[in-house]
């Protein structure tokens, strides 16, 4: 890890398919008071069972190194490939600290491409489908 700067650590929680929920945790109370008043939602109470892993073994030698270290979480329902979470999360991170990052996927388009290869019969009808619910996405 290199001394100074700053460093953005991304991972997903599992949750209910019904939260959308985008947060950043961070090890350093200077730097938690920074990253709200840039109005990143910097969370004090999440993740209730901790963070896991690389994510949290980054995160906390943040402030050994003099390094600034956040974690920014999306809920996801863990099961499978989230591309709606990605998409929201790579948005969330683009938004917050203004990062030039790739365009977003399009995870609907993505999807509508993988069931019309899959079902190439019924892929408008399972298509018009997800266009009326977003939240049917998940896979």
């Amino acid at each position: 890890m290199i001394q100074g700067g700053e460093a953005l650590v991304l991972a997903g929680m599992s949750a209910q398919a019904d939260r959308k929920d985008i947060f950043t945790i961070t090890s350093s109370s200077s730097y938690r008071i920074e990253l709200e008043s840039m109005g990143v939602d910097v969370r004090r109470d999440e993740p209730a069972a901790g963070v896991i892993g690389m994510a949290a073994l980054i995160t906390a030698l943040g402030p050994v190194k003099d390094v600034k270290t956040s974690c920014t979480i999306a809920t996801t329902v863990g099961n499978s490939a989230d591309p709606v979470a990605a998409q929201l999360l790579l948005e969330t991170v683009r938004r917050w600290w203004s990062l030039p990052l790739p365009v977003p996927i399009d995870a609907t388009q993505r999807l509508a491409d993988k069931l019309k290869e899959m079902h190439p019969e019924k892929a408008e009808d399972m298509i018009s489908e997800l266009s009326e619910s977003p939240d049917s996405i998940y896979m």
